[in-house]
């Protein structure tokens, strides 16, 4: 082969040397955006997800004092249940106390009663 082919033929393989670059390049490039907008993408999701998260850790904290609140609240309800029921005890002892007293006036005055009948039967008996 002479110079001229062989400078020629070293001219043809450059020129698809340069092409099979230039196509490597332009698959890279398009590689690199689709990376990119991968990446993009990954962050937004990623900002989306800590924002969810955040989210999340608030309902969280409102769900602990909400339940917080309603233990409050229960107990708050049965103190006040107790010092109604309390109350009302009371109020049905007093009137019970009155009326055992009553019923202990009434029986030692019905005893009293039963003692002054039965006395003189006792004295006419002693007399005879």
């Amino acid at each position: 082969m002479s110079f001229p082919d062989t400078a020629l033929v070293l001219n043809d393989r450059a020129s698809l040397a340069i092409v099979d670059v230039k196509s490597d390049l332009e698959s890279l490039a398009a590689t690199e955006m689709h990376l990119v907008a991968e990446l993009r993408t990954a962050r937004r999701l990623s900002n989306d997800t800590q924002v969810r998260i955040s989210e999340l850790h608030g309902l969280l904290e409102l769900g602990k004092d909400i339940k917080l609140a309603m233990v409050a609240n229960e107990f708050r309800m049965r103190c006040t249940i107790s010092e109604h029921v309390l109350k009302l005890k009371r109020k049905l002892e007093k009137p019970m106390t009155e009326r055992v007293q009553l019923q202990v006036q009434e029986k030692l005055l019905l005893e009293e009663e039963i003692r002054l009948t039965a006395e003189p039967e006792d004295t006419q008996q002693n007399s005879v």
